[in-house]
């Protein structure tokens, strides 16, 4: 998700503010502008599925392995809660809601010859009521933006659903896993989320000014 939220904003700040007048609520309803364009490219959904491959048999090893489902769907459900521009301090305060975000991981591989081992493991994870908000601060020059020179992202969750099988080849270890991430998986998201926040926070920063500095 972090990967969507650089892409966002690196498209959203190199692609039209260089263009964009001084005026707050005319910044602030084209980079609405920017951020709906580039998120009609996002697809419902993104991943790969039925892949298989085969590993050289030999007398003292072999195998299979099958990719079934690896993706990632409802990244296209942005809502722009709130996007507004404060000229006197030229600071961007956004808001976005991602709702529901639903991850799979399908596979399994075989193992032949001398050792033997067969593995089939399902995640499926549900991160609901995703929210993301923050701000941005931009040095303007002539009406202008030349660079951020401040940025914050944080992004929480509101509910998690996980249903996982085959962990270990073990099905109370995965039901019993399951039920911790389900019961804790926001709480610990929302803990760990604003360690990263700085880190997440300076890349997008580096990469926006990067792009305005190109384009």
């Amino acid at each position: 998700m972090k990967f969507f939220a650089v892409a966002l904003f690196v498209f959203a700040f190199s692609g039209r503010l260089d263009a964009l007048p001084r005026a707050g609520s005319d910044i602030a309803e084209q980079v609405k502008e920017v951020v709906q364009k580039v998120w009609a490219y996002v697809p419902e959904e993104i991943g790969i599925k039925d892949v298989a491959f085969s590993f050289p048999s030999t007398l003292i090893f072999g195998g299979d392995f099958k990719i079934t489902d690896v993706s990632i769907s409802g990244m296209k459900n942005l809502d722009i809660k709130t996007l507004t521009f404060d000229e006197s301090t030229n600071q961007l305060d956004y808001e976005f809601d991602l709702g529901d975000v639903v991850g799979v991981v399908d596979y399994s591989f075989t193992i032949k010859g001398l050792m033997k081992f067969e593995h089939h493991f399902v995640f499926h994870s549900d991160l609901r009521n995703i929210k993301t908000e923050g701000h941005a601060v931009i040095a303007m020059e002539d009406g202008k933006p030349k660079q951020v020179s401040e940025f914050k992202i944080l992004m929480t969750v509101g509910e998690t659903d996980f249903d996982i099988q085959g962990f270990l080849n073990n099905e109370n270890i995965s039901k019993n896993l399951s039920e911790f991430l389900t019961k804790h998986g926001a709480e610990t998201f929302d803990t760990i989320s604003p360690m990263l926040s700085p880190i997440v926070s300076s890349f997008i920063k580096i990469a926006i000014n990067i792009a305005l500095n190109m384009f």
